[in-house]
């Protein structure tokens, strides 16, 4: 990602949060109670709206910002009934049977539909019994679950749906690791505006997604990532590595998770593992040249080697003399160079 490119995505997130500070909250309530949802319900849909509508702005940048504000507004107002309707009132129309191998809450697996196919017994809690459901429809448990994996994809679980939430908890991943490294002061950032560290909103998002991931073999390894974050997260010092090692290992073409993982790893003083971080970073296609630069330099001043940082630095400076990051650290290094 060039400078341009930055700049421009920085400008939609700034015009985003207009949008979602004036705009935004009193067209979910409109739209709350046109469909029936619960007042209770708005936070965290909120929440969840202001994270989509992000992801708009970091892959649509260029639109965003061309748009005239009406079409901008328009354009998210469109995608935030859409997201509401698939995603809250679309699934609530039917009961859905928090199937041990199926990915509930997805695109509406009823329970009248899974019972019509199959025999199915379910416990207490309402997971799926496998073994009792077996027999009563007198086949083995393994060709009961390969039914369910089918019928799953058929009802629009299929792997295009679990690959977008893997993208989506990956983000999420390094959100809260981001936050936890600003709300305890362990990183310092290029002064500009940013929303306030938020690490419980994030936890919920993390909670919320995670209930796309039912207990099926394809969602294994997202499985065995989310144990470690729902129910009793420990955010002790090294939360924010062992975050960002599993959002790079869902999502590795992720070069701003990689930058964050150098953070992280730098926190901890592992030079080595800062270093591979960087180095990952740097393979992605697309990354931030410049921060990749700047993470180099760092890495430079933690070993020591604070000439040959300087030098990287007039380097980067001379090949991209309009950044305005490269700017400031540089007017940051001649007010305290004696």
């Amino acid at each position: 990602m060039n400078a341009s490119e930055q700049t421009r995505r920085v400008e939609a997130l700034a015009l985003l949060e207009v949008f979602t500070k004036r705009i935004l909250p009193g067209a979910i309530r409109r739209i709350a109670a046109w469909k029936g949802i619960r007042r209770g319900q708005i936070p965290d849909l909120t929440d969840e709206l202001r994270q989509e509508l992000a992801v708009d702005c970091l892959l649509h940048a260029d639109t965003v910002v061309r748009l005239p504000t009406s079409e901008r507004h328009t354009r998210w107002m469109r995608a935030a009934e859409r997201w509401i309707y698939h995603h809250r009132v679309g699934r609530n129309k039917n009961t859905v049977m928090p199937d041990a191998s199926l990915a509930a809450r997805g695109p509406g697996v009823a329970e009248t539909d899974l019972v019509s196919r199959h025999s199915i017994v379910a416990m207490g809690n309402g997971r799926l019994n496998l073994a009792a459901s077996a027999a009563s429809g007198r086949k083995e448990a393994r060709r009961l679950r390969q039914e369910l994996e089918v019928l799953a994809t058929e009802l629009g679980c299929d792997e295009q749906y679990l690959a977008f939430w893997r993208l989506r908890l990956a983000e999420a991943l390094t959100g809260l690791a981001a936050d936890l490294l600003r709300d305890r002061g362990a990183v310092h950032l290029l002064a500009r505006q940013r929303p306030a560290p938020d690490p419980r909103g994030r936890l919920r998002r993390i909670r919320r997604i995670a209930a796309h991931f039912r207990v099926r073999s394809s969602s294994h390894d997202v499985r065995s990532v989310l144990r470690d974050w729902v129910r009793r997260p420990r955010l002790d010092a090294h939360a924010p590595r062992r975050l960002l090692e599993h959002a790079t290992g869902l999502h590795p073409t992720a070069a701003g998770t990689w930058l964050w993982l150098f953070e992280a790893c730098l926190v901890e003083a592992d030079l080595v593992a800062a270093l591979r971080a960087v180095r990952n970073g740097r393979r992605v296609a697309g990354a931030d040249r410049i921060a990749i630069t700047l993470a180099r330099a760092r890495l430079l001043e933690a070993r020591d080697q604070w000439p040959a940082a300087m030098a990287l630095i007039r380097r980067a400076c001379d090949r991209w003399p309009h950044d305005a990051r490269l700017a400031r650290i540089r007017a940051a290094i001649k007010a305290v160079a004696p």
